[in-house]
């Protein structure tokens, strides 16, 4: 379950990234999105967009680590 969101920073694209590859997927920039396990939601449908933004890759992290079932995904 996706439990945080990132905007796409080319400063960390990795080495060799291919924008033109991944065009499809905001221009070849895509959010970085933070999953959480939840046996609830497995075989659930990904919404795309779903989850809040953050500003901090280590916010991200750790919504993700802190998630559990059943809670809210603020």
């Amino acid at each position: 379950m996706p439990v945080a969101r990132l905007a796409w920073n080319d400063d960390y694209s990795p080495d060799g990234w291919d924008y033109q590859l991944f065009d499809t997927f905001n221009g070849g920039r895509p959010d970085v999105v933070f999953m959480a396990y939840d046996p609830g939601r497995v075989g659930g449908i990904y919404n795309p967009g779903t989850a809040d933004y953050v500003d901090d890759y280590d916010v991200g992290v750790a919504r993700a680590q802190a998630y559990r079932p059943g809670m809210s995904k603020t």
